[in-house]
């Protein structure tokens, strides 16, 4: 049984969620730049406005999402999740056409 307190809990599982999301991002060859758009633009989905627009509405300090609602940190947690499956799904798409036109490239090279 977790001795952390619910907050506690939340924020951990919200920081463990973000640096997954990172790091699938970084395995497929981003920066922090691209992170950073990524992140951007699941604001932009969620809630119509970028980070800084975003952290200025609720008056929290960028950067640090702990200032901001409970409320707005879930949905961004629950968003990460989303695009991290979108992130790995495409990414297994891609891996699989590219075994397939090894193969038809190797095909046709026996052939010829």
């Amino acid at each position: 049984m977790s001795t952390l307190e619910p907050q506690e809990n939340f924020r951990l599982q919200r920081v463990n969620t973000r640096k997954a999301f990172a790091d699938d991002l970084v395995q497929k060859g981003a920066n922090g730049y691209g992170i950073a758009m990524s992140t951007n633009a699941m604001y932009q989905e969620l809630y119509s406005k970028n980070a800084d627009g975003l952290y200025a509405e609720y008056g929290a300090v960028k950067g640090n999402r702990d200032t901001l609602p409970r409320e707005v940190q879930e949905d961004i947690m629950v968003a990460e999740i989303v695009a991290r499956r979108q992130v790995n799904k495409h990414s297994v798409a891609a891996q699989k056409q590219r075994q397939i036109n090894l193969e038809l490239r190797f095909g046709c090279e026996k052939s010829n």
